[in-house]
């Protein structure tokens, strides 16, 4: 039996300094407009905890971990614009602060890089497509242009849906001021002002706050919002290649994970399709010097319509900051100019030796690090066919809490690769995983984990059951909650069975539950050579703020540990 209990939110009111309670009105808006996650199972972590908490917490987080697009449904009576007249439409890169609403709260962060189309016609009327970067409605904002000033008229109707009971609900953009703490209705100006630099969009409000463009239903904020939103005209373009060239299949490796990307080779030039499998047409191109490929950072993949924003190829390190508060190293991402690969032309296969220095990041814009996705020390390789038993790559635990009688439940995730040992894309279909306690293999029964409908010792790569299995999927990230209890330790195996029926078995990670070892990994030496933190983003940063982190410590030998802190 699932406890409730109200600990979860005394941890959630910790992290929410100068957090307004976002007001959720219905269960659908609540499903659609999402923070988006990033490679982070962090995200999950949070969720866990507060899995047990309120309804509207509960569907906030688990019936659409990732962010997704909002089909606004207008009618007759709505007045949503979800259709502007033709016109001169221009491509922006935007610029803002964003709020977003996670775990019941509104909470706010810089978003760079956010895809903005604006229309403009020859009536002097102006159209802003998507105006809420963390809330995709796929309608429009109206505005007039008077010279160099754009003035939008507020409130204006812009998301629509039907209710559990079939009442209709309008959801409007609107000017709010903030009082006393609290974003309300602005009652003595109803206007929202953009200057404009020849295609260039300025917000012509304050810049501290007191002003957004928020989103509300009946006078009340629902926690999404932007402010000082700058509009960039974008001028980059997507790599083209020849259409003489050959594309043959290889395989992107990192992060446990695996894709198919095409590779094509014209002299010294390398093209690669599909680094990024949400933009699988783009390419980028390198250069080929003797043992070495190099791939510049910068290269423009294109509109991610899934994230929202504009997409680059940007390659990255880290280094590390003295944090005078934490007395210790702290490792950041930092962008590099390009990114070298180890070119074994014999073997068909390219790699970056040094994981640290080695990244590639799917990066919103390109003067900012805030990455989409992450690949560490990528091995790209002519993509080999899979003929029998293979043994999986060994699964890495992230992190694993023991049952706790407050939260009614224990926790682990962990990343289950897609590959072979060798690094070979693997068919998912054709994966299966078991979980241990102690020396046993679990089996899991309906009674107790009650979104299944039988009983399951295997379990497949990518179920769900929407409640303990997969609480959070991102990639090769899964997180699962069980309720063992007075267990010394939690062990993962996944296995590959082939079309003829051969199984072979990766390694078991495990994860011990003992006062000295706390890790899938027991260090073997203890000087510490780098600590860095993970926020609920998946980002590194250099000085973790109130709230919830993931703490990694790297030892001499190359293992690490990472355990959950606390900051207050």
């Amino acid at each position: 039996m699932k406890k409730i209990t109200f600990l979860t939110l005394a941890i959630i009111l910790s992290m929410a300094v100068n957090a307004q309670k976002a007001v959720l009105r219905t269960s659908n808006l609540r499903q659609n407009v999402n923070r988006q996650y990033v490679q982070t199972p962090m995200a999950a972590n949070k969720l866990a905890e507060a899995k047990s908490h309120a309804k509207t917490v509960i569907e906030l987080r688990t019936q659409n971990p990732t962010k997704k697009q909002i089909n606004t449904r207008a009618n007759d009576d709505t007045g949503i614009i979800t259709e502007a007249p033709k016109g001169r439409e221009v491509s922006y890169s935007k610029n803002t602060t964003a709020f977003y609403v996670t775990l019941g709260f509104a909470l706010q962060e810089y978003r760079p890089a956010v895809i903005g189309n604006v229309i403009f016609c020859d009536d002097n009327t102006v159209y802003i497509r998507n105006p809420f970067s963390a809330a995709i409605t796929n309608s429009y904002l109206k505005g007039l242009v008077d010279g160099d000033e754009i003035t939008i008229t507020l409130p204006q109707p812009i998301y629509y849906e039907t209710g559990e009971t079939d009442n209709n609900f309008v959801y409007q953009a609107d000017r709010l001021i903030l009082v006393d703490g609290y974003y309300h209705p602005d009652t003595e100006n109803n206007e929202i002002k953009f200057k404009m630099r020849n295609d260039t969009l300025l917000w012509d409000e304050p810049t501290d706050g007191s002003v957004i463009l928020g989103l509300t239903y009946d006078n009340q904020w629902m926690g999404y919002g932007d402010y000082s939103s700058t509009f960039i005209p974008m001028t980059d373009k997507k790599t083209e290649v020849p259409d003489e060239l050959t594309t043959e299949d290889w395989t992107f490796s990192a992060n446990g994970g695996s894709h198919t990307v095409g590779m094509a080779f014209d002299g010294n030039n390398v093209y690669m399709k599909g680094f990024y499998e949400a933009l699988p047409d783009s390419w980028i191109k390198g250069q080929i010097n003797g043992d070495t490929v190099t791939f510049n950072s910068g290269q423009y993949l294109g509109a991610d319509e899934t994230s929202g924003f504009q997409a680059y190829m940007m390659a990255a390190g880290s280094e590390n900051v003295y944090d005078s508060i934490y007395r210790q190293e702290v490792g950041v991402y930092v962008f590099r100019d390009n990114i070298k690969f180890t070119y074994d032309m014999s073997a068909k296969k390219m790699y970056a030796e040094s994981k640290n220095d080695s990244s590639m990041l799917v990066n919103a814009g390109k003067s900012t690090v805030y990455y989409i996705k992450r690949y560490d020390a990528p091995i790209i390789k002519q993509k080999t066919e899979i003929t029998g038993a293979q043994k999986p790559a060994t699964p890495q635990i992230l992190y694993c809490d023991p049952y706790s009688e407050g939260l009614g439940f224990a926790d682990i995730a962990f990343i289950l690769p897609n590959t072979d040992v060798d690094g070979n894309e693997l068919d998912t279909d054709k994966l299966h995983y078991n979980l241990f306690f102690d020396d046993d293999i679990a089996t899991f029964t309906p009674d107790i984990y009650l979104g299944l409908k039988e009983e399951m010792t295997d379990i497949p790569y990518d179920f769900t059951d929407n409640w303990d299995f997969q609480i959070y999927m991102d990639g090769t990230v899964r997180e699962i909650l069980f309720y063992e209890t007075d267990i010394e330790k939690v062990g993962v195996r996944s296995t590959y069975t082939s079309d003829e029926g051969e199984s072979a078995d990766s390694d078991i990670a495990w994860y011990y539950f003992t006062p000295t070892n706390i890790s899938n990994i027991e260090p073997d030496n203890t000087d510490i050579k780098v600590v860095y933190y993970t926020d609920v983003a998946g980002r590194r940063i250099s000085r973790p703020a109130n709230g919830l982190y993931l703490k990694t410590e790297v030892y001499g030998n190359g293992t690490s540990k990472t355990t959950k802190v606390m900051i207050k």
